[in-house]
């Protein structure tokens, strides 16, 4: 009799285990056409869309995930794959999938704390990923896109991505950047960063412009920033220009224009920091 009370007991406790992990977990929605997301929770996509005008997944609440479960998302050369609308939004994920023939392929760029994921975004007419402060993008690529392939907002990441053919730059990152382990090849411009910036372990070759420009061509004061472990080879104009004071150590950076330019931002005359570049 004991040991069937004990059994019984478990036996309840684990039904209303299950009972509570399903009433208490989120349910994932399913999305199968375009449209405005406005809850805070999971949608996975379950075929590819196409947005025959306009913006196709509207951000419109924050904490939204967008999982692409390995699905196209394909435009009309208008709007963006995924946009936050201009709006700001916060805590967003994109992951899993591709997306082309919009504007932008994903445009979040007044939101914060974005998240992109090993998304593709590639053939929009301006950027491939375009997203705000604070924000991360992580195994993604870009490419072909009209003007940028990556742009992230200040303080934000930009990790282990391809940027490639682009029309103008292939990342560009606003100040306190961390942009590394990356590869933008073949762009006009394959790098180009603010200040306070981490730009490290990256390849920059090939491209028409400069390889790596942390200060983007004085847009930016791209001074007290670290550059090193870099590659920069084969591009037009600087394989590395850095605006000082700035560390730049242990890049190679072979048959370009002019392999390294270095110079002050003024007032500062203070020079560069250099070692074991080649």
């Amino acid at each position: 009799m004991r040991n069937r009370v004990l059994r019984n007991l478990a036996l309840a406790l684990a039904v209303a285990f299950v009972a509570l992990t399903w009433v208490g977990g989120a349910v994932a929605a399913v999305v199968t056409t375009c449209g405005t997301l406005s809850a805070s929770q999971t949608y996975n996509v379950t075929q590819n869309l196409t947005s025959a005008a306009g913006s196709c997944l509207i951000v419109a609440a924050n904490g939204i995930t967008i999982n692409l479960q390995g699905h196209t998302i394909t435009g009309s050369g208008t709007g963006a794959g995924i946009s936050d609308e201009d709006t700001p939004r916060d805590a967003t994920v994109v992951k899993n999938g591709t997306i082309t023939g919009f504007v932008d392929g994903i445009h979040l760029r007044v939101s914060t704390r974005s998240t992109v994921r090993d998304v593709q975004a590639n053939n929009n007419t301006q950027a491939g990923i375009n997203v705000g402060d604070f924000s991360l993008v992580k195994n993604s690529g870009a490419a072909g896109n009209g003007l940028v392939g990556i742009l992230v907002g200040s303080r934000s990441q930009v990790d282990t991505s391809n940027a490639t053919g682009n029309g103008n730059d292939g990342i560009l990152a606003f100040n306190f950047c961390l942009v590394t382990n990356n590869t933008a090849n073949n762009n006009d411009q394959g790098i180009a960063t603010g200040g306070f910036c981490t730009v490290t372990y990256n390849t920059a070759n090939f491209n028409s412009d400069d390889g790596i420009d942390v200060g983007a061509d004085t847009f930016f004061d791209g001074s007290k920033s670290l550059v090193s472990g870099n590659t920069a080879n084969g591009n037009g104009d600087s394989g590395i220009e850095v605006a000082c004071p700035s560390d730049v150590t242990n890049n190679n950076a072979t048959g370009n224009g002019t392999n390294y330019l270095l110079f002050n931002v003024p007032p500062s005359t203070k020079p560069c920091f250099q070692k074991n570049n080649n």
